[in-house]
């Protein structure tokens, strides 16, 4: 649907590679879904910060893992830590209930989960 008017896509293959939650998925009839997916041996621990953002988006890569900073809007910043499926995130300072709730950090920045 585009300005309230109905349109169908007619193709041999259609790929919506806009994750698990996306509007994709939803939106193929049902019967006509084939899904394929890779299960990675390692997670995420994202932290959404109310912070001066980087200027640019930032990697590190280490033994320990993969870590990535980017900006999300002038003021807030997007934090990734590679953990494993069954780590306990706290190690890194922050338990659910606190990223869930919100927390400021020493330096005074707010860190929202979601």
């Amino acid at each position: 649907m585009k300005d309230g008017t109905a349109h169908t896509l007619t193709c041999d293959i259609l790929a919506g590679c806009d994750g698990f939650h996306g509007v994709c998925r939803p939106a193929v009839p049902a019967g006509a879904l084939t899904t394929y997916d890779h299960i990675f041996p390692f997670g995420w621990l994202g932290i959404l910060s109310e912070s001066p953002p980087i200027r640019e988006m930032t990697y590190a890569n280490h033994d320990r893992g993969f870590a990535l900073c980017s900006r999300r809007s002038m003021k807030i910043s997007r934090h990734y830590v590679q953990v494993a499926p069954d780590e306990d995130v706290s190690r890194h300072g922050l338990s659910r209930s606190a990223a869930q709730s919100g927390l400021s950090t020493p330096a005074g920045h707010t860190v929202a989960g979601s």
